[in-house]
């Protein structure tokens, strides 16, 4: 069951470095995947390898081109939701503006 405690008003991890794959699943779970496959994880892995580099929005072009997938592939596997392949890496609230461009 996942701890309310972890996360902010918007279901998004206050510490990304209490991030797990484990707990991605959960979160996953929760909101409605039955399992998260090995191409899922690596982009949200991507994600994270990302965020730490450079601590901002990587584009969706760029991690679709990154594993070989059009756009419209890398939406699906998230639910058409660039905001949950964020959240489900463990990453902290983007901010208001750029949740706005989100899906």
């Amino acid at each position: 069951m996942l701890n309310p405690s972890l996360f902010d008003d918007a279901g998004f991890l206050h510490d990304p470095e209490q991030w797990t794959e484990d707990l991605a699943l959960e979160m996953a779970q929760a909101d409605g995947f039955e399992r998260l496959d090995p191409t899922q994880m690596a982009i949200l892995h991507s994600l994270r390898a990302d965020w730490s580099r450079h601590h901002g929005l990587p584009t969706l072009h760029h991690i679709a081109h990154r594993h070989g997938l059009a756009v419209a592939e890398l939406e699906r596997l998230f639910l058409d939701s660039e905001r949950e392949a964020w959240r489900l890496a463990g990453l902290p609230h983007p901010g208001s503006e750029a949740l706005a461009y989100m899906h």
